[in-house]
Parts: structure tokens; C-alpha cells; sequence
């Protein structure tokens, strides 16, 4: 029997901050393992609070041997959809379709799009990426990063886990801030819930 353990760390980054006239009203990160294969979903709600034209800027960062599947962005009753074959797909759509958005690729993956958001108005992003979890003596790991830059109220991490052997052991670590230094990086986190379906199939939510 080949012994399966998972390890799931959430990592926060940047400042946390309410008073942002952009607020973020939603912010869901939807990850589907099957078989170590991992195909994740990043979407985000934002809304203007402003009277004034203000910048919504959704910011993803994703793992090294990631690559991203699919990009959308939903303004003013309209949808732009770009499938990937590379990064440069994005700014393909943005020139064609949406020539107020402004892409900005700090690094290989770290991805980020920017808009003038009109007064009330709300913009909806949302990308999606997949990787190959390596994994070594049966185990491995999925790490997801967060950036909201400030306190949002409906966030949400959901992480669906199928395996063709038992799962035997399943950790969710906690949290880790960029700048944060700590010997117990395995700590347990104490908000996610793990929901085992089968020995085979297990949900975690946070």
C-alpha cells in the first residue's frame, strides 16, 4: 500500500487593510486534486465604495511549477476570456478586448491586473492554473498563496483531495506571512476543517 500524505500551507502576505475605497467583497480559492494533479481556481469580487473612479488591481501568485489554464475578467456587463498557452494571452486580451486594463508580470508567476474602477461599480477576475504535485516517499505537498492586501469578509480556501490508495495522513498547516520567520512551519491550522468522504477522498475548507 502506497502511504499518501498531503500538506496544504496557506501563505498571507501584505498589508491588512479596510479603509481601501476598492473593497474586495469575495475572495475564493477552489483547488481539485486528482491523483497529484492539481487544478486551481482564483476568483475575486471587487466593488468601488468610492463616488469617485478609484483602481481594482487582482494580484495572483502562483507555484513555481504551475502553469495558468484560463483568465477572466467580467466588467460592465461584459465577459473577456483568454485561453492560455503563456502569459502573453493576457495582454493579448486586454490589447483586443479591454484597453483600460493594464498587466503588469513582476516575475514568472506573479501576475498583476489593473483597472480604473468606475464610482459603485464592481469587476469580478478569474484565473485558473494547474500543476503536478511531485511527490517523494508518498508524500506531497500543495502550497497556496494569498495577497488580498486587506481584511476580506467572504474568504474562502476550499481543497478537494481524490487518491487512487488510502489517504493515511493529511496535514493543513498554518498560515505564513512572506516575512515571517518561524521554526514551527508545520504548525496545525486550527480554522480549516478536513471532511473525509472515503478513505480515498477527503475536502478541507477554510
Amino acid at each position: 500500500m502506497i502511504r499518501t500524505l498531503t500538506a496544504v500551507y496557506l501563505l498571507l502576505t501584505g498589508a491588512w487593510d479596510t479603509l481601501a475605497d476598492t473593497e474586495i467583497k469575495s475572495l475564493h480559492v477552489k483547488t481539485d486534486i486528482f491523483h497529484r494533479y492539481a487544478s486551481t481556481t482564483v476568483s475575486s469580487l471587487m466593488v468601488n465604495s468610492a463616488d469617485e473612479t478609484e483602481e481594482a488591481t487582482f494580484v495572483v501568485i502562483y507555484p513555481d511549477s504551475a502553469f495558468i489554464t484560463r483568465f477572466i475578467i467580467e466588467a460592465n456587463g461584459n465577459v473577456y476570456k483568454a485561453k492560455m498557452k503563456n502569459k502573453e494571452d493576457i495582454k493579448e486580451l486586454v490589447k483586443e478586448n479591454a484597453t483600460n486594463f493594464t498587466i503588469f508580470v513582476r516575475d514568472s508567476h506573479r501576475i498583476s491586473v489593473s483597472t480604473k474602477l468606475e464610482a459603485h461599480a464592481e469587476i469580478k477576475f478569474s484565473m485558473d492554473y494547474e500543476e503536478l504535485l511531485p511527490r517523494k516517499l508518498g508524500v506531497y505537498s500543495n502550497v497556496i498563496t494569498l495577497n488580498p492586501e486587506q481584511i476580506v469578509e467572504d474568504l474562502n480556501v476550499t481543497v478537494n483531495i481524490e487518491e487512487p490508495s488510502p489517504i493515511t495522513n493529511l496535514d493543513v498547516c498554518d498560515f505564513q506571512g512572506f516575512n515571517e520567520v518561524t521554526a514551527d512551519i508545520f504548525k496545525p491550522n486550527q480554522i480549516a476543517k478536513i471532511h473525509e468522504k472515503s478513505p480515498y477522498s477527503k475536502t478541507i475548507v477554510w
